[in-house]
């Protein structure tokens, strides 16, 4: 099946919805070494010559791999994207990736070491444009050029076909960048023509859940929530819709929304026992049915924003209407982590990105065996 037929007509549309019709191309410029894009925020910003340095601030190197092909022009990175880069595949692709400096970062919280950060000389750095300006206007001082990333008011999708064609401009080749978005869409369409007429009561209603220790936090939003709109794409609705995009819950909250599936986001130690074996939430739909799901785990941690989000999607649309899907995940799988990033993926890594070994005795699980 060809899924990557890139259609420049409906590219352009899509970068005519945005800000003064100039969002994330390159630009045709004086000198033929100088690149132009557009961030988040609707800053352009001209390069003298494609960036070859560039510092992650925000945890999207993930996107920036897949966009650029490899993780050659990243310098440094928030220290959350080391999580990432050990538990998922990234650094048995890459093995560089573990060598990138994580330690640039004050705390938790965003705010970046400037000093450090220009220590680098970086070409470009990625920082949020929309959690207060303390976050990039230091920057900016001290002379360096942030591109800003931020939610665009028309959405998730088209915040993150936004931030592709900007992560491949920077460098002057958005090929990539289009190939991902030509897929997104291909896997839109897919799932639309099996879920847009949906009765309201044949959604089943699915919970995010982040359990930290004794803590549970719900990814909350709608259908263009940034971290549930993959969730609606694939036939559900959130269970936690009306809660911000992380918010804590009691066990009691839990038990209350009353949801049919749980996905279970991958940290250490998880896995639906957290849910099954709960006084409160083993009586929970999702926990009789069986129906509790680790989320898988690849370039990025399912559940958050990545590039993989078409896949995250076709899981659960797999898991939520088993009776409706005909593709073969593996091999959506197998073929999307190729193109994204050259590499062939064996069953064992297969069965790794989707935890068979913890998922396995859930509910439906069986369809994704080898």
């Amino acid at each position: 099946m060809k899924l990557w037929t890139f259609n420049r007509r409906d590219l352009m549309k899509s970068l005519a919805l945005g800000v003064a019709g100039c969002l994330a191309g390159g630009n045709a410029l004086a000198n033929d070494n100088e690149v132009s894009f557009v961030d988040l925020a609707g800053t352009e910003h001209i390069l003298d010559a494609p960036a070859t340095r560039i510092v992650d601030l925000v945890v999207l190197s993930a996107f920036v791999i897949a966009a650029h092909g490899n993780p050659d022009r990243l310098i440094a990175v928030h220290p959350r994207n080391r999580d990432e880069f050990e538990r998922g595949f990234l650094h048995r692709i890459f093995p560089r990736v573990l060598d990138i400096d994580t330690s640039i970062i004050v705390g938790s919280d965003f705010n970046p070491n400037v000093e450090a950060v220009a220590n680098y000389a970086p070409d470009v750095v990625l920082q949020w444009g929309d959690m207060g300006n303390d976050l990039f206007r230091p920057l900016e001082n001290a002379g360096l050029r942030v591109a800003k990333y931020q939610e665009v008011r028309e959405g998730a999708d088209e915040t993150i076909e936004r931030l592709l064609l900007m992560l491949g401009a920077m460098i002057g080749d958005t090929s990539r960048a289009e190939r991902l978005i030509t897929y997104r869409r291909s896997v839109d369409g897919r799932l639309r023509t099996r879920t847009d007429r949906l009765a309201p009561d044949e959604r089943p209603s699915a919970l995010i859940l982040t359990v930290g220790g004794n803590s549970f936090y719900a990814s909350g939003g709608g259908a263009e929530g940034t971290y549930s709109f993959y969730l609606y794409r694939a036939g559900g609705v959130n269970a936690a819709a009306d809660l911000p995009n992380f918010a804590q819950v009691s066990a009691e909250q839990i038990a209350a929304m009353a949801p049919d599936c749980i996905f279970l986001f991958n940290v250490p130690g998880v896995s639906p026992s957290n849910i099954l074996d709960h006084p409160i939430l083993g009586l929970t739909p999702a926990a009789l049915s069986s129906r509790v799901y680790l989320m898988p785990t690849g370039s990025h941690h399912w559940g958050s924003v990545g590039p993989e989000d078409p896949l995250t999607s076709l899981w659960m649309a797999e898991l939520l209407h088993p009776g409706r899907s005909d593709w073969n995940l593996r091999n959506e799988l197998a073929f999307a982590y190729r193109s994204m990033f050259g590499q062939a993926f064996s069953d064992d890594d297969l069965d790794e990105v989707l935890h068979v070994a913890v998922n396995r005795n859930s509910a439906e699980y069986e369809r994704f065996l080898a």
